[in-house]
């Protein structure tokens, strides 16, 4: 707990606090407050602005705070105040913007960043300074919520107002001329004559870059470096590398195209297809013959004939009649089965995509 030495400072959830320069600073209301020590607690009231004090910057070696007050209830406008001290005893006002009858709202925060004070609030103003006293108005939007500045742009985001969702984010670029202030220094003027006037100064340059063996020995480190051991070098050229960059052993790759893979120096493949580059395969043939074959043969049996009678013939003789006829068994039906597989057979021949002839070397050493 800590004692205040100004009896109005009441702190509350609208008090803003910062820490500036190795003090402490306390903004309630339109006055700010100051210590050098929060266990002292020892805080002195230094300044009393016209309205509300809204936020508090340091920069360029000056203190700067924007502060407004309510002017209009209808249409709601704020007037704008920026002052600005040194040694915060003495503050100055170094800007004011009073509205008529528009709708205008305070300020709510300032920033310091890349030599430039921002100060930006609900409004449509937004307000730019590189020294904390010449202030300009630079854009005028709706409610900016948030800014930030950064290598000459300026970034706005905004919102309408009684609305929490993003309508744009807006920028704008400036012109700022860092350098004009060395284009009127004299003596940085002279001192780059005296340069270009320096004969022994213009001779070295020129030597330097007239130096062949200084400028080769630049041009052979950086390809070695481009280049090292196990690299490889393709050209539509058929100069060997090692006369072009004059350094290293170079070992031609031909008849190979490169294969990229977690070993190197490997070879492999073929460009013409035989029946062993081929995969492994074979046709099965499975025939059957139909049944087929079933006859018999007619004969005489003999045997059973009888002699019969006539006349001037001899006893012993015997006539085919009424004989006894029969027929051989029917046999001969059959089927045949053949199944097998074929051999590979083939021709070799060559089997390459469409590609393009190139030189290719790789550096050994």
């Amino acid at each position: 707990m800590f004692s205040m030495m100004s009896s109005d400072l009441k702190i509350d959830y609208t008090s803003k606090w910062y820490y500036i320069n190795n003090m402490y600073f306390i903004l309630q209301n339109d006055k700010i407050y100051r210590s050098s020590s929060i266990p002292q607690g020892q805080f002195e009231q230094i300044f009393q602005a016209d309205g509300d004090i809204e936020a508090l910057c340091y920069g360029s070696n000056v203190y700067v705070l924007v502060s407004g007050e309510m002017v209009y209830s209808y249409p709601v406008s704020y007037n704008r105040h920026i002052y600005l001290s040194q040694d915060l005893s003495n503050w100055e006002l170094v800007y004011s913007f009073t509205p008529k009858f528009t709708r205008n709202y305070r300020f709510t925060n300032l920033f310091y960043i890349d030599g430039y004070f921002i100060a930006f609030g609900c409004g449509d103003l937004v307000n730019i300074s590189s020294d904390g006293k010449n202030w300009s108005e630079i854009t005028k939007f709706q409610d900016v919520k948030k800014a930030i500045f950064k290598n000459n742009m300026l970034i706005l985001m905004t919102i309408p107002i009684l609305t929490s969702y993003t309508i744009s984010i807006l920028y704008n670029k400036f012109n700022i001329h860092t350098e004009l202030n060395k284009k009127a220094d004299k003596e940085y003027v002279n001192t780059e004559l005296n340069k270009k006037a320096d004969k022994e100064y213009v001779n070295t340059e020129l030597n330097k870059k007239a130096d062949k063996e200084y400028v080769n020995t630049k041009l052979n480190t950086m390809f070695e470096m481009i280049y090292p051991i196990g690299s490889i070098y393709t050209s539509m050229n058929s100069t060997n590398p090692s006369t072009l960059f004059g350094f290293g052993t170079w070992q031609q790759i031909t008849d190979r195209f490169l294969y990229c893979t977690n070993s190197s120096k490997q070879t492999g493949g073929s460009k013409t297809i035989t029946g062993e580059n081929l995969p492994a395969h074979s046709h099965y043939v499975n025939l059957n013959t139909t049944e087929a074959g079933w006859h018999k043969h007619r004969y005489w049996d003999w045997s059973g004939m009888t002699k019969g009678k006539g006349y001037d013939v001899k006893d012993d003789v015997k006539f085919a009649i009424n004989c006894y006829w029969n027929d051989t068994q029917g046999s001969g039906n059959h089927t045949h089965n053949v199944s097998g597989y074929t051999q590979t057979t083939g021709q070799s021949k060559d089997y390459m995509p469409p590609y393009m002839t190139v030189y290719a070397w790789f550096r050994t050493d």
